[in-house]
């Protein structure tokens, strides 16, 4: 599991409506997928269940990364089911980097981590990320010159 930081994009809570999410979240989750058609479903469960359970502003990029199976189709039909996915199709050549830095540059979040599509990741640790990030930033602001 990897994060990032999206220094380039403002964080933007303004709900338009109470049922959508924030325009900017504060996490993106970015998935990397090649032939996940059977893992993203429980993927995507599990990862509601994090965000729920932490109270997380969260998306979810499922990147298909130019799967033989029908993993795009199967991670369209969650995006239309779960408000937070976003499904992605990458073009050729495959590759994970190639996927990552796709799903950064499709990422609105403020931070990023990077889940596997296999469901292989400890998804409670999303929440750590948060922690300890939030935890420098407040370190740096208050003390500057450490």
């Amino acid at each position: 599991m990897k994060k990032f930081y999206n220094t380039n994009k403002s964080m933007s809570k303004n709900l338009n409506d109470s049922n959508k999410l924030p325009e900017s979240p504060e996490i993106s989750i970015i998935v990397p997928c090649l032939n996940e058609e059977q893992n993203i479903p429980i993927l995507v469960q599990k990862l509601e269940s994090v965000i729920q359970h932490y109270g997380l502003s969260a998306e979810i990029l499922m990147v298909d990364d130019c799967s033989d199976d029908y993993t795009f189709r199967e991670a369209f039909i969650l995006q239309n089911e779960h408000p937070r996915v976003k499904a992605l199709h990458k073009g050729l050549p495959r590759g994970i980097g190639h996927a990552i830095r796709f799903g950064i540059q499709h990422a609105r979040g403020r931070m990023g981590v990077v889940v596997m599509g296999d469901c292989v990741d400890p998804l409670m640790v999303i929440a750590d990320f948060r922690k300890k990030s939030l935890e420098k930033v407040i370190t740096w602001l208050c003390f500057p010159d450490i």
